[in-house]
C-alpha cells in the first residue's frame, strides 16, 4: 500500500521520451524518468473511457494472417475526445489505463488528428532477461503529446501496434485515456488561481499510525476536491515495477465506466480539509522516508499541486509491518489448460518477527482472476480464493492465516485447467505483507467503578485482535468481552462468562434480506443507515478510524473518514457506555441486532422495557409484526440462562422505538437462525432513523434472570437508578 518519484502519478510533469531507434519504433523503448510535479502548475484533464468489445482493443493488422477472426476487431476504433480549452496552453501529456496485451505485442503507439505517431513506452523496471512485451501487466504510462497535434474541440485519436516473438496476434488494451493540458498560469488570469498547502504534518515531522492530514486550500472559482498522495516504499499498485515514490493507481472498476484514482491517501470533497490516513498496512519506513503532496481542483475542473511535505517519519513502537516482494516471477505469468501450474516465491528472513499476533495479507493484481474458471491459489499448502473479476482487472489485499507462511522460502502457486481465458497474475507479481504486535506492546489498564456505586480497582484490558479477518479491539472486563470493529466503531461480538456471543456478527452472507439476519445485519449500535456514511458504527464496514485515547481515563474513539461522525466508547467492569459525540444533520438510530444469549430460540426468550413487564411472545419482523413504544431502557433474556443484556438511553426523547425478531429465511420465526431487532429511534416505517445530535447509551450484562415480575422489579429498580 512507497522515496523516489513513481513512474506514474496524476500529478507528475513528465520528461520527453528519448530518441527512438529503428523504424517505425524500437522494442527497446522504455518509459522515461520523471521529474517532481511542479509546484503551483495549472492544468485541466480531459478523459475518455472505453467499454464494449471493440473500442478498448488495439489490434495489429497482420494478426488476420494467422487468426482470421482477428478481423472482428479491425479496423481499430477511431476515438473522439472533446478538449474545450487550449488557450494559453504550454504543454500536454496523456496518461493511460493500459492492458499490456497479448504476448509479443510491440510498438504500441497513438496519434491525435492523423498527426505523427507517438510511441507508448513499455515498462522499464524489469530485471535482466525479462522482455516487457511478454509480461502480463496493467499500468498507467504517461507520454508527452505535442500541442500541435491538438485542436480545441473534438480530437480524433487512433492507436496501433505490431507483433514479434509472441503467438502471432498483436493486441493491447486502451481502457481509459486522460489528456492533461498545462497552462501558463499568469496568462490565464486571476479567476483561474488556485492555492493551497499541507498544514499538518509539517516537513520533518514524526507521527504514529493513522495521522491526521490537514490542507489549507482556496480557489477563486471554489474548491471542489482535493486528492492527497504519499511517497514511500510499499506495494506497486500501478503495476510498473517500481515499489517507491508516489502511490496511486488508476483503472476502471467496471468496464466502460470512468476509471478511479485508488491506493492514494484519500480524497476530500469538502471542508474541513482534513482526514485520517490509514497507515495500518503501510510497511515500516526508514526515518524521513515519507513525503506528502496534494492536488487541488476548482469547480471548473482545473488543478494545481501543493508543495511537498517531506522528510516525514512513521514511528511505531508496538507494531511492525513488513512487505515481502515476489521473486522468480515468470515472464508470462498466466495459466490455462495448456499451462496448468506456475509459481513464484517469497523469501522471509529467519529473524522475521512472526508470532500469534501476526496478521498476514496477500497483495494480488489479476486479469480474469475469476474463481469460476480457475482453481484456488496456494501459499505453500494453504489454498485460498483468487477473488478476481471475470474478464477484467482486479486488485485485492487478501487476508490469510499467518500460520500458512514460514521463515525461509514460501511458494505462491496458480493452477488452472480452463479452456476459457487465462488467469493472468499481473506484473510485478504478488507480495506478502505482515503486521505483528511487538513484545513491548502493553495491555492497557484503568481503574473504574462498578455499577451500583461501589468502587474497586478493575483491569480493563484493551488489545488488538482479528475477527472475521478484520482488525478489532478486544476489550476484556469482569462482566463481558467486547469486540470492537476498528473499521466501523461498532461491536461485532459481546461474549458473556459462559462464552455465549450476544451479537455474533459474520461477514457472509453479506447484505442479503433476510439471510443476513444470521450474519452481516448483526451488530451494535449499527448507527448510520444509508447515505455516504452508511455503515458507520456497524461492524463489517470500513467507515472509521479507531483510536485508544488516554484523557485522564481510557476510552476508545471512532471517527468517520469524513470527520462528520464521532463515537466514544468507555468501558467499566460491569458495562460499556457509547456516546455519539459528533453527528451531522442526518438522523440515526441505536440498534441491538443479534441472538439473545448466543442462540436463535425466539419461543424461549423474553423482552422487557421500563414500561413493559417481560414479554415472551415473539414477533415476526419479516411478516411486519413489530412492537413500538417510547422506552428508556430494555433488556433481553433467555429462559435457560440466568443473565440478561440491557441497553439504556441516557437522554429523554420522544422518538419511537422498535422491537421484533428477524429470521434468516422467509420462514420467519421458524427459520434456522436469526436475530433480535431492537432500535432506539427506529420508527414504525422500519427504516426510519429518528435520533439527532448528541446521545449516549449504556450496555451491559446483569447476572440475574428477568423472566418473572419479581425479577423484573429488581432489574427495573437498578436501571431506573
Amino acid at each position: 500500500m512507497a522515496h523516489t518519484i513513481k513512474t506514474f502519478t496524476a500529478l507528475v510533469w513528465f520528461a520527453v521520451l528519448g530518441p527512438v531507434i529503428g523504424s517505425p519504433f524500437s522494442t527497446a523503448l522504455s518509459q522515461s524518468p520523471v521529474s517532481h510535479p511542479p509546484v503551483g502548475s495549472l492544468y485541466k484533464e480531459f478523459s475518455l473511457h472505453n467499454g464494449g468489445d471493440r473500442d478498448w482493443r488495439v489490434t495489429d493488422d497482420a494478426a488476420v494472417v494467422k487468426f482470421p477472426r482477428a478481423k472482428d476487431h479491425l479496423p481499430n476504433s477511431k476515438l473522439r475526445l472533446l478538449v474545450d480549452d487550449l488557450e494559453h496552453a504550454v504543454s500536454a501529456e496523456m496518461f493511460l489505463d493500459r492492458w499490456g496485451g497479448h504476448r509479443g505485442t510491440i510498438n504500441k503507439r497513438m496519434r491525435f488528428n492523423e498527426k505523427e505517431w507517438i510511441p507508448i513506452a513499455e515498462i522499464s523496471a524489469v530485471p535482466e532477461g525479462i522482455r516487457p512485451e511478454m509480461l502480463m501487466y496493467q499500468d498507467n504510462p504517461v507520454v508527452e503529446v505535442p500541442l500541435d497535434q491538438l485542436v480545441e474541440g473534438v480530437n480524433q485519436i487512433e492507436a496501433d501496434c505490431d507483433e514479434a516473438g509472441g503467438f502471432g496476434w498483436g493486441q493491447w488494451g486502451l481502457y481509459s485515456l486522460t489528456l492533461r493540458v498545462y497552462y501558463d498560469r499568469d496568462s490565464k488570469g486571476e479567476q483561474f488561481q488556485i492555492s493551497g498547502d499541507i498544514t499538518s504534518p509539517a516537513s520533518s515531522a514524526e507521527f504514529k499510525d493513522s495521522p491526521v492530514i490537514s490542507i489549507d486550500a482556496d480557489a477563486n472559482m471554489g474548491v471542489s476536491r482535493i486528492d492527497i498522495l504519499a511517497a514511500y516504499e510499499g506495494y506497486d499498485e500501478d503495476g510498473n515495477g517500481d515499489y517507491g515514490g508516489w502511490h496511486e493507481s488508476h483503472f476502471q472498476l467496471t468496464q466502460g465506466e470512468p476509471n478511479q484514482i485508488r491506493d492514494h491517501v484519500g480524497t476530500l470533497w469538502g471542508q474541513p480539509y482534513s482526514m485520517i490516513w490509514d497507515t495500518s498496512w503501510i510497511p515500516d519506513q526508514p526515518a524521513g522516508g515519507i513525503a506528502l503532496i496534494a492536488r487541488i481542483q476548482n469547480s471548473r475542473g482545473y488543478w494545481t499541486v501543493t508543495k511537498p511535505v517531506e522528510n516525514l517519519s512513521l514511528r511505531r513502537d508496538d507494531v511492525s509491518v513488513k512487505l515481502y516482494r515476489a521473486k522468480g516471477v515468470p515472464e508470462d505469468f498466466a495459466v490455462r489448460v495448456d499451462d496448468e501450474t506456475k509459481s513464484c516465491y517469497f523469501d522471509i528472513p529467519e529473524d522475521a518477527v512472526i508470532n500469534d499476533t501476526t496478521e498476514a495479507a496477500l497483495h494480488l493484481r489479476t486479469w480474469h482472476g475469476w474463481d469460476g474458471h480457475h482453481e484456488a491459489l496456494k501459499i505453500n499448502e494453504h489454498a485460498m480464493p483468487i477473488g478476481g473479476k471475470n474478464h477484467f482487472y482486479d486488485y485485492d489485499r487478501l487476508p490469510f492465516p499467518a500460520e500458512a507462511i514460514n521463515r525461509g522460502k514460501n511458494t505462491f502457486t496458480i493452477h488452472s485447467t480452463t479452456e476459457h481465458h487465462m488467469l493472468e497474475v499481473l506484473w510485478p507479481g504478488p507480495a506478502i505483507v505482515t503486521r505483528t504486535e511487538l513484545p513491548s506492546s502493553a495491555t492497557i489498564a484503568s481503574t473504574v467503578a462498578t455499577v451500583g456505586g461501589e468502587s474497586e480497582d478493575r483491569a480493563v484490558q484493551i488489545e488488538k485482535a482479528v475477527y472475521q479477518q478484520r482488525p478489532h479491539l478486544k476489550i476484556t472486563t469482569a462482566a463481558a468481552i467486547y469486540w470492537l470493529d476498528s473499521g466501523s466503531g461498532g461491536l461485532s461480538r459481546l461474549i458473556d462468562a459462559e462464552g455465549n456471543d450476544w451479537i455474533a456478527f459474520k461477514k457472509e452472507p453479506w447484505d442479503k434480506y433476510p439471510p443476513s439476519a444470521a450474519s452481516s445485519f448483526r451488530g451494535l449500535p449499527n448507527l448510520v443507515f444509508q447515505g455516504d456514511e452508511n455503515g458507520f458504527g456497524h461492524p463489517g464496514w470500513d467507515r472509521a478510524d479507531t483510536f485508544v485515547v488516554d484523557e485522564g481515563s481510557i476510552s476508545i474513539v471512532s471517527v468517520s473518514h469524513s470527520h462528520q461522525w464521532q463515537l466514544r466508547w468507555e468501558f467499566s467492569a460491569a458495562e460499556a457506555r457509547v456516546t455519539v459525540e459528533k453527528a451531522p444533520a442526518e438522523a440515526y438510530w441505536f440498534l441491538y441486532e443479534g441472538p439473545i444469549a448466543g442462540r436463535w430460540q425466539p419461543q424461549q426468550q423474553y423482552f422487557a422495557t421500563d414500561t413493559l413487564a417481560p414479554i415472551d411472545t415473539p414477533h415476526d419482523f419479516f411478516a411486519d409484526d413489530k412492537m413500538f413504544g417510547q422506552w428508556k431502557w430494555a433488556y433481553f433474556g433467555d429462559q435457560t440462562v440466568d443473565r440478561v443484556l440491557f441497553v439504556l438511553h441516557e437522554q429523554d426523547d420522544d422518538a419511537e422505538d422498535t422491537f421484533s425478531h428477524l429470521g434468516n429465511s422467509e420462514s420467519g420465526l421458524k427459520s434456522k437462525d436469526g436475530m433480535v431487532v431492537f432500535g432506539f429511534g427506529r420508527g414504525s416505517k422500519g427504516i426510519q432513523p429518528l435520533l439527532k445530535g448528541k446521545h449516549s447509551f449504556r450496555i451491559g450484562l446483569l447476572e440475574m434472570s428477568g423472566a418473572n415480575p419479581h425479577q423484573y422489579e429488581k432489574i427495573k429498580q437498578q436501571l431506573d437508578d
